[in-house]
């Protein structure tokens, strides 16, 4: 399948907890992260019990604007289980960013800019 995606995905080289900011549930770990959205690791299927958004806070490796959090609301558009036996019972989640505080925004742009790996594509992978 091409990739319809234009924005560039961004590994992430450091740990970064994603919890739902309203049960404080843990619900996986950012893999990796685009200016448009992110993609989650979790035990499960990252849905919405509601069809709507999920309110997430993004625990960050380091301090970031004196910052440890950003909080993020996204909206889940995909999930799938990993096919891989070293995460069995594991699913990648695409989710889209849907609202931010222009300070969670900021802080989401440096932590691509310090903690990234390198720039990934889909086509590079192959």
């Amino acid at each position: 399948m091409p990739e319809k995606r234009h924005a560039r995905r961004r590994r992430l080289g450091d740990f970064v907890d994603a919890y739902d900011r309203q049960n404080g549930r843990l619900m996986g770990q950012v893999v990796d992260i685009t200016d448009s959205g992110m993609r989650l690791l979790a035990p499960g299927a990252v849905t919405s019990k509601t069809g709507g958004v999920l309110k997430l806070r993004l625990a960050l490796p380091f301090h970031v604007a004196e910052c440890r959090c950003a909080d993020v609301d996204v909206l889940p558009v995909w999930s799938r289980e990993k096919d891989d036996p070293l995460f069995e019972d594991f699913y990648d989640s695409g989710l889209k960013f849907f609202a931010a505080s222009p300070l969670d925004i900021s802080i989401l742009d440096k932590l691509m800019d310090y903690s990234a790996m390198d720039d990934w594509s889909p086509s590079a992978a192959n």
